[in-house]
C-alpha cells in the first residue's frame, strides 16, 4: 500500500505521473528544481545544427529534502519523462514504473 511507504527521512511524497502525456519543457525544469540542488544538469537538447544546450536546475528553488516516489507508465511522456528521469538520475526520486512512451521530443 503506497500510504505505508517509509523512508529514513520520514514519509515520502508520491507523485502520480502515469497519465501525464505532455507538458511544458520549461515547467519540467522548474518542477525538478523543487527537488534538486541548484546547478545540477537536468537534460541536454541538440538543435538541427548539432548545437547542444545543457539545462540545469535553478538555484535556490529546492523546497523539500523528501525523496518523491514517481509513478510512471505507458502514458507518461514528454516533460513528465524529463522531470522523472532528472530526479531519478540524481538519486532524488524513486521510479515505480513500467516502460514509458519514450517519445520526448520538442519541435518548433
Amino acid at each position: 500500500m503506497l500510504a505505508d511507504i517509509k523512508h529514513p527521512a520520514g514519509r515520502l511524497v508520491i507523485l502520480d505521473l502515469r497519465y501525464c502525456s505532455g507538458g511544458d519543457f520549461f515547467e519540467a525544469i522548474d518542477s525538478a528544481s523543487l527537488f534538486l540542488s541548484g546547478g545540477l544538469p537536468i537534460t541536454v537538447t541538440e538543435d538541427s545544427q548539432g548545437k547542444r544546450t545543457i539545462y540545469r536546475s535553478l538555484d535556490d528553488k529546492r523546497v523539500t529534502n523528501k525523496i518523491p516516489v514517481l509513478l510512471i507508465g505507458p502514458h507518461t511522456a514528454s516533460a513528465a519523462e524529463v522531470f522523472a528521469r532528472a530526479l531519478s538520475y540524481h538519486d532524488q526520486g524513486l521510479l515505480v514504473s513500467v516502460k514509458t512512451r519514450g517519445k520526448w521530443s520538442s519541435q518548433t
